[in-house]
């Protein structure tokens, strides 16, 4: 579904990513992983449409994508869950999910909200509570739910868990990999808790300045407990 085709990433004068080249099939989990400044963040905002690749090809479904603006790689199919959360925080639970599901008319986006509530009860039982007002695990929630309003079929995810309960890091992996396993959607994580990340994702693809530097099976990382820790520069010495 998603192909980086040795793509470089721009920030101003310098590049954060080069060369990368990156394979994404529908229903798969496939990790971004590095330490700070890597490039992951940049990888996702370039693929979604927010930083410029200054080389190489994104595709979706074969279609070239990387000189699309962001609302038209949403309507291809693109959705976006920002490190931050970035939610609507004057806005109520239920204005966030309309405004996640714009594209959408009106009784279509009444049914998918019901659905991405379902997914997340707690949701529905805050429709109408100021998104400001939530927790941060039900924000990450809400952020999550908005991404899916317009039946997205590669979901991007930055640090799901930054901050987070386990039981809400749990809750919102098991949705994705729900999501993955039942409906065939791809998703491309990143994401500083590598334990978590690597019981739950297929692939992992580990960034170094900007660089690739490994790539492989996520059973491949958990049967090397050093492998993953020295690529990301936590090994002590």
């Amino acid at each position: 579904m998603l192909e980086l085709d040795r793509i470089s990433v721009a920030r101003g004068e310098l590049r954060v990513v080069r060369d990368l080249a990156l394979e994404l099939p529908p229903g798969e989990m496939v990790a971004l992983l590095g330490p700070n400044g890597a490039g992951k963040s940049s990888t996702i905002m370039a693929i979604a449409g927010h930083v410029p690749v200054v080389a190489g090809e994104i595709r979706l479904d074969g279609r070239r994508i990387d000189r699309l603006a962001a609302p038209e790689r949403t309507r291809l199919g693109l959705g976006l869950v920002p490190e931050g959360r970035r939610i609507f925080a004057d806005l109520t639970v239920r204005e966030n999910l309309v405004v996640g599901g714009y594209l959408l008319p009106r009784a279509e986006a009444e049914a998918r909200e019901r659905e991405v509530t379902a997914l997340f009860p707690r949701l529905r039982e805050r429709r109408q509570q100021r998104a400001g007002t939530l927790s941060g695990g039900e924000q990450q929630m809400l952020a999550i739910a908005r991404a899916l309003m317009v039946r997205p079929r590669l979901l991007l995810v930055d640090e799901l868990s930054l901050g987070l309960m386990p039981a809400v890091v749990d809750l919102c992996f098991a949705v994705l990999q729900r999501l993955c396993r039942e409906e065939g959607l791809a998703c491309l994580l990143v994401e500083q808790n590598t334990q978590k990340v690597l019981s739950v994702a297929d692939r992992v693809t580990v960034l170094s300045a900007g660089r690739t530097v490994w790539q492989g099976s996520a059973a491949a990382a958990r049967a090397d407990e050093a492998l993953i820790d020295r690529m990301l520069g936590l090994e002590a010495g």
